[in-house]
């Protein structure tokens, strides 16, 4: 299996992680089990904004879907929908943060807007990035050639997921170990 698609399935593991994460977080907020935590939503929001649109989408728009089209020109439909998806998940994602400051400012009045915000976001997220899994990856594992894949990986590998990829660059680490810090138990150390 090509290096680049590893990467992406790692990438998507752990955004999905990260999904789970803050839906279970917010479920429990909503259920009145845990206090919101504003540190932790709004770290978990900038994760997704630096890494989403600083290297996961950027790897995919210039490198792996003009690649694909290369070889399947019949491709170039889908990946126009992947690219939308790509622009219209950064608009729900600035949906999300905005919700996000107005529930730290406003409180309980304003969380089912932060709650639902955060349900359209990550609903889109998912089924994009199953979209992407089940469509553009078995298309690009059966039209790119050797050649096209030692490009694509060079390129992954030196830019991969800052947070959960081998090469952990130490912003990020420093995010990780606050958010598993600002985490209430049983997320993180909830300190």
């Amino acid at each position: 299996m090509a290096k680049a698609i590893k990467i992406i399935r790692n990438e998507h593991a752990g955004l999905a992680a990260i999904y789970r994460t803050l839906s279970v977080v917010v479920n429990d907020v909503v259920e009145g089990r845990t206090e919101p935590s504003f540190e932790l939503f709004h770290s978990l929001v900038d994760y997704l904004k630096s890494f989403m649109y600083r290297y996961h989408h950027p790897k995919e728009n210039d490198y792996l879907f003009p690649a694909v089209i290369k070889r399947n020109p019949g491709a170039a439909s889908l990946v126009e929908v992947l690219e939308t998806q790509h622009k219209e998940g950064g608009a729900l994602l600035k949906t999300l943060e905005q919700a996000l400051e107005r529930y730290e400012k406003e409180g309980k009045t304003a969380q089912q807007e932060f709650v639902d915000a955060f349900e359209r976001y990550h609903q889109f997220e998912w089924k994009h990035m199953s979209m992407e899994e089940r469509e553009i990856i078995p298309m690009a594992k059966r039209s790119l050639t050797e050649e096209d894949w030692e490009a694509i990986d060079k390129v992954f590998l030196d830019h991969s997921d800052p947070l959960f990829g081998d090469k952990k660059q130490e912003e990020y680490k420093k995010l990780f170990d606050h958010i598993a810090k600002v985490a209430p138990a049983p997320y993180g150390l909830g300190s």
